[in-house]
């Protein structure tokens, strides 16, 4: 278990800086006040966060919670308050990550950059993502090909080629008739 002080990552990564997760162990990583579980450090001011570098996880369970302050969350994988991500690959593994305040799960921290088309992909492996409230997201792409452009607020649960809304509850599918790049249809189911 790894634990960030005061506005820093548990497992930080700085901008610049690339992070590979092998092996078949578990990783928890709590982010310290306004850090990411696993990305950059947070700031006390909104913006004022550096980015996160480019992090790939191949196996094991990770499970990475964003830290909460008074200024904003960190993202669980990603970015600080204020900051965004580089990149972020799953290969393989389970990887569970939960954003705080307005941060992502996966990407940005409160108020920080939105994750750039693609830059958030899942070639194996499954991933939970839990978001903040107001987390807002870009494109995802998955194993498949499939783009999916998430609203904020909802997570979701991304397992290879498949998308799941979790605990939505909703009359509206808030990711409507996802496709990969065939334009086959991905499957989602609510759990």
């Amino acid at each position: 278990d790894m634990e960030g002080s005061e506005y820093t990552a548990a497992v930080e990564v700085p901008e610049g800086a690339s992070l590979t997760i092998d092996g078949d162990g578990s990783l928890i990583a709590n982010g310290g006040i306004a850090g990411a579980g696993i990305g950059s450090r947070g700031s006390k001011r909104n913006g004022g966060s550096l980015d996160a570098g480019s992090i790939t996880i191949n196996g094991g369970y990770i499970y990475a919670t964003g830290g909460w302050g008074k200024a904003g969350g960190g993202a669980g994988i990603g970015g600080g308050n204020g900051g965004g991500v580089k990149s972020i690959l799953v290969t393989g593994g389970y990887v569970h990550a939960k954003g705080t305040k307005a941060a992502c799960g996966i990407g940005m921290g409160n108020n920080g950059p939105l994750l750039e088309d693609g830059t958030f992909r899942v070639t194996g492996g499954t991933a939970l993502i839990e978001n903040g409230d107001g987390c807002m997201f870009s494109d995802f792409v998955t194993s498949s090909g499939g783009v999916i452009s998430p609203t904020g607020g909802t997570p979701i649960v991304i397992d290879g080629g498949s998308v799941r809304p979790k605990n939505f509850s909703g009359q509206d599918n808030p990711y409507p008739n996802p496709v990969n790049s065939n334009g086959e249809r991905l499957k989602y189911a609510i759990i």
